[in-house]
Formats: structure tokens, C-alpha cells, sequence
């Protein structure tokens, strides 16, 4: 027995989490007589976009890889884009995805007459439900029990594409840029009027080959912060929103200043964000319901859904130790390159969470006068003290900064900062009556005057609903009366015959 639509609420529920591992491969057109030895083969995925729609999953992504090799004694670098395209069938309500990827395996294959280099991409979606919550206003000739909640609707997922350009000098001459990398972190998401505002850190790592008679490499790390306020219509001071980022294109331009020594490099990285804004609404559901007239059937809901409660970024330092097995004893480090963390697992700890996984790098060594590569991975175990809320689920992404190597000799360490990503989610749960279906007559009491023993900790309407009157009328003849009651007490009903 309802009146109409009182609210729709579109919300995020039934979370779903889906892994796929896609191999690109692309045949560059350097010829494999050339190269002497390849010093570093980095892949980068660049403009990731994902959606489902009809049950179907596709992802599509450009990977950018930068080789760095030796020929006739030089060292030089090449680049070549590969396509990363999936396709995956999912469950038809899915209706919503956001994807993280991690590159790792990257090789060169030196069989044929031309270099092919590959990478692994191991992709993380996750995907969600997206239901239309339809409370309804039952009729006022109903005994009802109403209790107010919050309900987080959920907007709809905005994207934006927002430029950076930032300006630095080295004080070298530039000849040759070897690798080039870049990363966002976002520290900080807050909502405007019409906007989401992001602010947040690029991190664009860069190896270089210095002008000169000898084979010098740099590399240098520079920090780029950003505020960019986004487009977003309906979005308030008071919301609550979340923000993810992905770097679509970088390059950098490089003018060299021989007389001055010196080198200006503009860097330029375009970012693609998915923005959504999540509101809260105060709402009267019903809990209970009942006719004096009629025996009735309650139509019940559910509701199941997440909101974010915060999304942090926190910075911790890590010390450990490289692995110089089967590295001559007199190889001299010179810098490590392409480096990257991955989160493996996290696990709910007292106010916060233990968050375990793995950093890989690539060193450039020199021994004897000859230069040479080698891969290496560090775990890492960091506790992340973030306010962690019972029951929330944590997602984490990692990435690093300021990667050195340290010692001599073999006995080598690698220092750097591990910078996260927490955003928190709490799951709500809970039931309402949707509907209610009046049947026959019930059976009216005929007594002038009755006396009830009141249950333990029995409320108003529960009262109510077990002598089928009207709580008002309860509280007309019984106004000493203290809700919950106990045991203990009588209540005294008068009719009208």
C-alpha cells in the first residue's frame, strides 16, 4: 500500500575484483646487428581507459618503451609505442570500473633481424553494481515505524583531462635523454562549487647522457606539484569526493646552452582523472508497519552499498639491502633506473593497515671500463597508521621516489621513499519496507477495559503492534509510562464500545 516514489538513490554495491595479465610486444626498427648489449628495456602504459558495458569488459592502453643500448661503443636510446588491448566477459549488472596496472617482465628478444621488446601488464579491476534504491512513502492510514539514516548516493563518474608544464635546469649540457618516466600522486581531494578540487605531486624521473668525451649518465628526480580544480556539476563544499589519476602522454623538450654549460628542460605530462562526488541524504525509511483493520503484509528491501569515508596519502622511508650475487667485486654502481613499487598485500592491523609488496629497479654498473645492467627486487613491510575504520575495505596503490643506491663494492643498499595511496570504503547494509499488502479484517478486542504485562525492553510501537492500536492511543490512557519498559510494568487500555 504505497503513494509513489518518495526518493531514488543511486548508489555503488556488490564490489567485484577481476586481475588479467596482457603481453604487448613490439618490433622496433633497430637492426639486432648493431647492438652491442641493451643497458635497460623500461614500458610504461600511458592513457589507460576501461569500461563495461552489456557484460563486456575492454581496456585499452598505449605502452611506451624506451630502450637503451650500446652501438659501436655509444650509448643510445630508442622508443616504440605498443597497443594494450583486452577483452573479458562480466556479470551484465556490472556497471561501473576502475582499473590500476603494474608493468613488470619487461625483455628484449634479440632472434630476429629486428630488436622486439615485450612487457607483461598485470591489470586490477574493480568493478560495481550500480542500483537505482526506490523508497517509497507508504500511506498515512498505516501504524509505521520510521527511523532517519544517511544514504551516500552516488553521482556519476566524471573524466578530465588536465595538462602540467613545469620548467628546470641542470647544470650539465643534455646530450641525449636515455629514459623518461613519470608518476602522479594525489595528496589532497576536496570538493568546490561545481568542482572537485585535486592537488597533488608528479614525480618525473629522467637518466641522461651528458655532453662530453666520456660516457657520463645522470639521473635526476624532480617533483612537480599541481592544484587542478575540475568540472563537476551538482558538486558542493559539503560533498565528499574521490579521485583517481593516470598519466596519458609526457615528453620533455631539452635546449642546451654550450657557453653557459647548462641545460633547460620543459616538461610537459597530461593527466587523465576519474572524479566522483558522493552526497549524503538524511532519510526516513520504514522499519515496521501495521493496520488495526487489516492483517497486513509487509513487502521488505534491502539495501547494500559503499561510500568512501577518506582517501590519504602517507610517505615512509625504506633502507634495505640489494642482492650483488654473481656481480663482480669490482663493479662501481652508477645510478639505478626504472624503478616502481607494487602492493602485494594489505592486511587490517589496530589503526591502520600492514601493507607488504615488492620494489623493482635496474642498475647500470661499470666494470673493467664496460657497462652492464642488472634487475633486482626488495620487499617492503610498512605499516600505514591511517585511522583505519571497522569493517572499511582499504584499497593501496604505491609508488616511489628518490631512489638511490648506496655502499661499494657489492655491499650496496637501496634508500628511498615509498609514497601510498589509502582511500577507505565502509559497506552499509540494511532493510526497509518497501510495500505493504492489506488483506482481510482482523479481529477487533471488544473489552471496555484491558490490562497488559508489558516484555522486557519493549519500545513503543513493538507494544503497539502486539495490541493492535494506535501508539497514540497507547500513550493517551498510559502517559506515566517510560520507554523501553520492563517486566514490571501494567498498561491500561480503554474502548470505545
Amino acid at each position: 500500500m504505497g503513494n509513489g516514489n518518495l526518493n531514488n538513490f543511486n548508489v555503488l554495491c556488490k564490489e567485484e575484483i577481476l586481475k588479467e595479465e596482457v603481453k604487448v610486444e613490439v618490433k622496433t626498427d633497430i637492426s639486432t646487428e648493431q647492438i652491442e648489449k641493451i643497458l635497460g628495456v623500461s614500458a610504461k602504459v600511458l592513457g589507460l581507459t576501461s569500461k563495461v558495458s552489456n557484460g563486456i569488459l575492454t581496456s585499452e592502453a598505449k605502452v611506451n618503451f624506451q630502450i637503451c643500448y650500446v652501438e659501436n661503443g655509444e650509448i643510445k636510446k630508442a622508443e616504440c609505442v605498443g597497443a594494450l588491448q583486452s577483452e573479458k566477459q562480466v556479470a551484465e549488472k556490472l556497471a561501473e570500473v576502475r582499473t590500476m596496472a603494474v608493468v613488470y617482465k619487461e625483455d628484449a628478444d634479440f632472434s630476429g633481424i629486428k630488436l622486439s621488446v615485450s612487457a607483461v601488464v598485470s591489470l586490477t579491476h574493480t568493478l560495481f553494481e550500480r542500483n537505482e534504491l526506490e523508497i517509497s512513502e507508504l500511506s498515512n492510514e498505516l501504524c509505521l515505524l520510521k527511523e532517519e539514516e544517511q544514504i551516500f548516493k552516488s553521482l556519476s563518474k566524471v573524466k578530465s583531462v588536465y595538462p602540467v608544464e613545469e620548467e628546470f635546469e641542470v647544470d650539465f649540457c643534455v646530450k641525449e635523454m636515455l629514459s623518461l618516466s613519470s608518476s602522479a600522486v594525489l595528496t589532497a581531494v576536496q570538493c568546490g562549487v561545481n568542482t572537485v578540487i585535486v592537488d597533488g605531486e608528479i614525480y618525473l624521473y629522467s637518466t641522461m647522457l651528458q655532453n662530453g668525451e666520456k660516457r657520463v649518465i645522470i639521473k635526476k628526480e624532480n617533483k612537480i606539484p599541481f592544484r587542478a580544480e575540475l568540472e563537476y556539476p551538482d558538486a558542493s563544499p559539503e560533498n565528499f569526493a574521490v579521485a583517481f589519476a593516470n598519466v596519458r602522454s609526457f615528453k620533455t623538450d631539452i635546449a642546451v646552452d654550450v657557453e653557459e654549460n647548462k641545460s633547460t628542460i620543459t616538461a610537459s605530462v597530461i593527466l587523465d582523472f576519474d572524479t566522483q562526488v558522493f552526497v549524503s541524504c538524511p532519510v526516513e525509511l520504514v522499519k515496521d508497519a501495521f493496520s488495526t483493520e487489516k492483517d497486513a503484509a509487509l513487502v521488505k528491501d534491502e539495501y547494500c552499498y559503499y561510500y568512501p569515508l577518506s582517501q590519504r596519502c602517507v610517505t615512509c622511508p625504506i633502507t634495505e639491502k640489494v642482492n650483488s650475487y654473481g656481480v663482480p667485486e669490482d663493479s662501481n654502481c652508477i645510478l639505478a633506473f626504472n624503478e616502481k613499487a607494487e602492493v602485494v598485500a594489505v592486511k587490517k592491523i589496530e589503526d591502520g593497515v600492514m601493507v607488504t609488496g615488492v620494489i623493482s629497479f635496474t642498475t647500470l654498473l661499470e666494470s673493467q671500463g664496460k657497462l652492464f645492467t642488472t634487475k633486482n627486487q626488495v620487499p617492503f613491510e610498512k605499516e600505514l597508521l591511517i585511522g583505519e575504520s571497522e569493517g572499511a575495505k582499504i584499497e593501496v596503490t604505491a609508488s616511489i621516489s628518490n631512489l638511490i643506491i648506496v655502499g661499494e663494492k657489492g655491499e650496496w643498499e637501496v634508500k628511498a621513499n615509498l609514497i601510498f595511496s589509502a582511500t577507505q570504503y565502509k559497506k552499509k547494509c540494511g532493510t526497509f519496507v518497501k510495500n505493504v499488502e492489506l488483506k482481510g479484517d482482523k479481529k477487533v478486542e471488544t473489552s471496555a477495559i484491558s490490562v497488559y504485562i508489558a516484555k522486557e525492553n519493549e519500545s513503543l510501537f513493538s507494544l503497539a503492534k502486539r495490541l493492535n492500536l494506535a501508539p497514540e492511543t497507547i500513550k493517551e490512557t498510559n502517559s506515566e509510562l517510560s520507554f523501553p519498559l520492563d517486566k514490571s510494568q501494567r498498561i491500561v487500555i480503554y474502548r470505545k464500545i
